[in-house]
């Protein structure tokens, strides 16, 4: 008997002990689920980029939610309500191809765009104005590659491609969409200097990926009520993408993805242009290969170009300060990137040929 009480005894103590350390509840309560320590400090494994300063980066309590976690039929009526536009042209196909990017010479190029004798004006006019600088006018796309590269060519080619899917007959939303094209346009010819600057090898990958990252911001502005477009041409990515999925149901980067598959472009495209939008928001640990890095950089020359095409700004954008600049997207990055890569990156940043690609970019 006294051998059943002392078991007892024992059972209460440790049932007393038990609710002690893990805290009482009402009776019929359910079990309270801990929550889980979330750290937003990158990891210390090795190969991890470490951060350049000593403050934790605080991730949006936005996330926006990605194409594929629509429904098919969510999907097919975001197309067609929000995304009314045209696929552009066949020559897309042939400009994004990784063959024509790995290996086209002048000459095929020339002899690619000369079948659209109206693009070809239009690049020709884009390729002698004084942003690029040209130390005398060309006359021919074969003579704007000698002077200025395969890669940028090709991405003006490009950019004015998608510019005949965005058309509209109202001055305010012209502007702003205006406005978004010549940020892609200083964001490409960014990343194309950026990437020899790396170096990269793919660079007119990435210098790609740049100018359709812009693609879902532009559908957005094309169908935004005009009351809406203030907030959603100008602004911090974050805020922007929240207004944008509530508005649209998906953030702009989702929905260029969204559009460029419906368009049939190849996934390994298309990712990599999506991919660039979601920096911001994603949590550590990230990945530290080649493609991460590349992402990074096309993510820089991106915010660093909006910034530049603020019309609130009115002047070039400030240094690259990543110690104390506290905005989402240059947080993001400072966390992911190691010392020596930002120091290079504020460095070239500083170099009087990307001050005097800025110099003439028009912010009107």
């Amino acid at each position: 008997m006294e051998l059943w009480v002392g078991l007892g005894v024992a059972v209460i103590a440790i049932g007393w002990l038990l609710r002690q350390r893990l805290g009482a509840r009402p009776q019929g309560a359910p079990a309270r689920v801990p929550t889980p320590q979330t750290s937003h400090e990158p990891p210390s494994s090795v190969g991890a980029p470490a951060p350049t300063g000593d403050a934790p980066l605080n991730l949006p309590r936005f996330r926006p939610l990605r194409a594929n976690d629509l429904s098919t039929e969510q999907q097919q009526q975001l197309l067609a309500a929000h995304v009314a536009v045209p696929r552009p042209s066949r020559l897309l196909d042939q400009l994004l191809s990784p063959e024509f990017v790995n290996q086209a010479s002048a000459r095929q190029l020339a002899d690619l765009v000369a079948g659209e004798p109206l693009l070809a004006a239009r690049v020709l006019k884009a390729v002698n104005a004084p942003f690029y600088g040209l130390p005398q006018p060309v006359n021919s796309i074969a003579q704007a590659v000698t002077y200025l590269g395969l890669t940028t060519v090709r991405i003006t080619c490009l950019r004015y491609i998608f510019i005949a899917a965005f058309k509209t007959s109202e001055a305010p939303r012209q502007q702003a969409i205006d406005r978004l094209w010549r940020a892609s346009a200083l964001a490409s010819e960014l990343m194309a200097r950026a990437a020899s600057a790396w170096p990269l090898a793919d660079a007119g990958r990435w210098s790609s990926a740049v100018l359709l990252s812009f693609l879902g911001r532009l559908a957005v502005l094309a169908s935004a009520p005009a009351e809406q477009l203030p907030a959603l041409a100008n602004g911090p990515p974050t805020q922007r993408a929240e207004a944008e999925q509530q508005l649209v149901g998906l953030c702009a980067a989702e929905l260029g993805r969204l559009l460029m598959g419906h368009w049939g472009l190849p996934h390994g495209v298309v990712d990599d242009a999506a991919d660039i939008g979601w920096l911001v928001f994603e949590a550590p640990p990230w990945p530290t290969d080649g493609r991460a890095e590349a992402l990074a950089l096309c993510a820089l020359c991106v915010w660093l170009s909006e910034r530049a095409a603020d019309p609130a700004t009115g002047t070039l954008p400030p240094p690259l300060d990543w110690a104390t600049d506290t905005s989402d997207d240059i947080a993001c990055l400072r966390a992911r990137l190691s010392p020596a890569r930002c120091a290079a990156l504020q460095a070239w940043w500083l170099t009087p040929e990307v001050q005097q690609l800025l110099g003439p970019f028009p912010r009107a």
